[in-house]
């Protein structure tokens, strides 16, 4: 988690993530920067926000991925480190 949040917080700190996404890419500069801001919004990247989780399990049953949703201590062991810095 600390390693994605400095991941993130690198991305929308300056221009040389900007410079690598147009590299990587092969776009120009100004394209990837409204690429980053349009359609990854830093707000829409934070990580201690946990939504949606009840409709991922269902989605999870439906496609056969979970035989059904996890129960409450499964959850608390994956998310065990989630908030953790």
């Amino acid at each position: 988690m600390r390693a994605a949040a400095q991941t993130r917080d690198w991305m929308y700190s300056g221009d040389e993530a900007i410079a690598e996404f147009a590299a990587m890419t092969g776009i120009p500069p100004e394209q990837a920067r409204i690429t980053r801001d349009k359609f990854y919004p830093r707000s829409n990247l934070t990580l201690a926000r946990l939504s949606g989780l009840d409709d991922a399990m269902k989605d999870a049953v439906a496609a056969r991925f979970l035989a059904e949703p996890l129960r409450q201590d499964q959850l608390d062991e994956l998310f065990r480190f989630y908030l953790k810095n």
